[in-house]
């Protein structure tokens, strides 16, 4: 089966270092927020900024100490990191990682943001990193 069929596009992931400032800007431009969600596992605070038109942004900061995001923060104040993509067939890991030899860099959690649905990501050399939210809990 092709992953076009496999895949539906969730969100993109947006790391940022003012919090706040993206909030007001995408709550401006249309986009419901969401109430900001802690994620200890990651030490990173989200919010979801929805539309009916538009693609889900996720927006992504890091709390003190170490975190994922740090290291994409280094450089910029702002940047895009990850795509998410929802699948139903538990095949997908397995395709992504025998076609695209994608590298798993973190293994399935549950997760409060997305009603503790499964998540996971794996990078893909020259396309990047990908999360994968699994549609059944």
């Amino acid at each position: 089966m092709k992953l076009n069929k496999l895949l539906k596009l969730h969100h993109f992931g947006l790391a940022v270092s003012n919090f706040k400032a993206a909030r007001l800007f995408y709550k401006a431009i249309g986009y419901r927020i969401s109430k900001t969600y802690y994620d200890k596992f990651q030490n990173v605070k989200i919010i979801l900024c929805t539309s009916k038109t538009e693609p889900t942004i996720e927006l992504i900061s890091s709390l003190k100490g170490k975190s994922p995001i740090k290291g994409y923060l280094k450089n910029y104040n702002e940047v895009f990191y990850h795509s998410c993509y929802e699948f139903n067939d538990k095949e997908v890991p397995y395709i992504l990682k025998k076609k695209f030899n994608a590298k798993c860099v973190l293994n399935p959690i549950k997760v409060k943001i997305f009603g503790n649905r499964k998540i996971s990501f794996y990078y893909i050399k020259d396309v990047g990193l990908i999360e994968l939210l699994d549609k059944v809990k």
